[in-house]
């Protein structure tokens, strides 16, 4: 990723075993790269903002196919013990029993170092970005690539704290996940 990228594309074993396993991968790893050089050549999945990579990642393998199988970074053993996620009602349950993984705990971390369950939550709060506020996630790329820290990278490009982003997300997941059945 970055300048200069290396992608290992449909890495494991067994992993591409048909055309559908093959659009995720393609859809997924494009994602990755495409991000990594929108505006500089910098992968922000190595620049402790994870949650933007890894989550526009999963954004665009869901928006394009409707579900999520590649999950970047995670050994083979950590991928069998994986349950399919239904990222959308997960997400609004654990709103719903307030258990959200809140952003502030994934700002800061490398794709790498992400849990699966953080990633839902990446996703989440990407997806957000996106529809809730339009036109702002490449400002906050930008910004992000800059090495600023997301609350400042949020407050830049949104204009709101993250408290207030994390509360409007948490308000617009109950109103919008909610209402939906994936």
């Amino acid at each position: 990723m970055g300048s200069a990228p290396v992608i290992s594309l449909c890495h494991g074993k067994g992993r591409v075993r048909n055309e559908s396993d093959l659009e995720h991968e393609l859809v997924h790893q494009l994602a990755h790269c495409l991000l990594s050089n929108a505006y500089k050549s910098i992968w922000l999945g190595g620049k402790k903002a994870g949650w933007v990579d890894e989550g526009y990642a999963h954004f665009c393998e869901l928006r394009r196919t409707g579900s999520v199988q590649v999950w970047c970074s995670l050994t083979e053993a950590a991928l069998a013990k994986l349950e399919p996620w239904r990222f959308e009602a997960e997400v609004a349950r654990r709103v719903a029993d307030s258990e959200a993984v809140e952003l502030s705990s994934l700002s800061g971390l490398d794709t790498v170092a992400l849990a699966p369950e953080q990633r839902v939550f990446a996703w989440s709060y990407v997806d957000y970005v996106v529809r809730a506020h339009p036109g702002r996630l490449g400002p906050l790329v930008r910004v992000l690539q800059q090495d600023k820290p997301a609350s400042e990278a949020i407050q830049t490009a949104l204009n709101v704290s993250l408290a207030d982003f994390q509360l409007g997300w948490s308000t617009w997941v109950k109103a919008t996940y909610a209402s939906r059945k994936r």
